[in-house]
């Protein structure tokens, strides 16, 4: 039975990552070579269906990643898919906090989970899961684990990179200046940089380029913490190119602390999840003192159109035919709402929407696409408008 996902207060969970071999980077973006992610028969055979299946639809192959081989083979000891049903509100989470771990931080990842009981079943469900939902989103990295001896698992993540990133650290001292450094990828442009404070505050930078290179001196302050540094790019409309934690003056996590989302029905009907973004929304802007969000039949009425229109085009792209409006938008895809909440509010820009003090209304439009086995894609889209 196949699962997927993309990217997932109150109830916090531990999740033991014990079993996993320790990380293989100690910064992110340090590229490892091909030996260190030595693939099986099995494994190989799955990159040459891969490929095959992106030649089937006349689009560029994407490129095999050891970082992300590794990240899979990880995951494959993480998760625990003894009952598939869908993927729980952690899991995503744990997705995320190991590809990190093994210097993966690309803001647009699409990972496939699937208990399989052999090579030739794997290749249908990956096969299927291409086709359908990998191909239009414009992925060009991916890395895949396959264990057929203790889980009968299959592990696939597919990425969109948009900037190759130089190492940067993922501990620093507070009061650091630590280089960032990069070159635009897939028709990327007009890089920046935000860079979120563990109070919550946020600044905006634009970034020195010359030739699709791009660099900055990132300034850490005094205050110890949780740092969020984020890669904005223009390609399609406004995207997260890059996403990553740095912890400076306190230690970084071994393990993910995982949050769940009370009072979320993740099988409930789209209507009925869309009032329970609009809570977590306002449950985000109480605890900080915000006004809350009023309802708004017409934002939402625009938010559906747009979620049809994205799911009808198979991608999640800012930049799909819309009329302009005097909002600020925010969209996600997830199997999980628990995921794209906690995504969003992981994104300082995402973030800076959702907490807008001057924001008086939210419109929220989700579309439902049935994948089949339990798995359904969510399509969703938020507005946030100071009228």
């Amino acid at each position: 039975m196949l699962r997927t996902a993309i990217g997932a207060l109150l109830l916090f969970v531990v999740v033991d990552l014990a079993g996993q071999a320790p990380p293989t980077v100690e910064r992110y973006h340090e590229a490892l070579p091909s030996s260190v992610a030595e693939l099986t028969d099995g494994e190989e055979s799955l990159v040459e269906s891969i490929h095959s299946a992106f030649d089937a639809a006349g689009r560029p192959r994407p490129e095999a990643d050891p970082n992300l081989h590794l990240a899979c083979r990880a995951l494959c000891e993480v998760l625990d898919c003894s009952e598939i049903d869908g993927l729980t509100a952690w899991e995503p989470q744990t997705i995320q906090f190991t590809l990190r771990r093994f210097g993966v931080t690309d803001g647009f990842y699409f990972p496939v989970v699937a208990r399989v009981d052999s090579a030739a079943e794997a290749r249908r469900v990956l096969g299927k899961v291409i086709s359908q939902d990998v191909v239009p989103q414009g992925m060009n990295r991916f890395g895949v684990a396959l264990d057929l001896e203790k889980k009968h698992l299959l592990v696939a993540v597919f990425t969109r990179r948009l900037t190759q990133l130089g190492p940067f650290a993922r501990r620093v001292e507070p009061g650091d200046s630590v280089l960032l450094w990069g070159g635009l990828m897939g028709g990327a442009v007009n890089p920046r940089l935000l860079l979120a404070t563990p109070d919550g505050a946020l600044f905006e930078q634009p970034l020195k380029e010359s030739q699709g290179l791009f660099w900055t001196q990132v300034f850490f302050p005094e205050e110890p913490g949780e740092y969020i540094v984020e890669i904005l790019v223009d390609r399609d409309g406004p995207q997260v190119a890059s996403l990553f934690p740095v912890f400076a003056g306190v230690k970084v996590p071994e393990r993910p602390v995982l949050k769940v989302l009370p009072g979320v029905d993740e099988g409930a009907s789209p209507a009925t999840l869309e009032k329970q973004v609009l809570k977590l929304i306002n449950r985000e802007r109480e605890k900080r003192g915000f006004p809350s969000c009023r309802w708004s039949n017409d934002l939402s009425d625009g938010c559906r159109r747009y979620s049809r229109e994205m799911a009808r085009e198979g991608r999640l792209s800012h930049a799909l035919d819309r009329p302009s409006g005097d909002y600020t938008e925010n969209i996600s895809l997830s199997t999980s709402l628990h995921a794209a909440h906690a995504n969003l509010m992981g994104s300082p820009s995402h973030r800076r929407n959702i907490l807008d003090r001057e924001a008086v209304s939210c419109g929220v439009g989700i579309v439902a696409v049935d994948r089949g086995e339990g798995v359904r894609l969510l399509y969703i889209t938020e507005r946030f408008s100071r009228k």
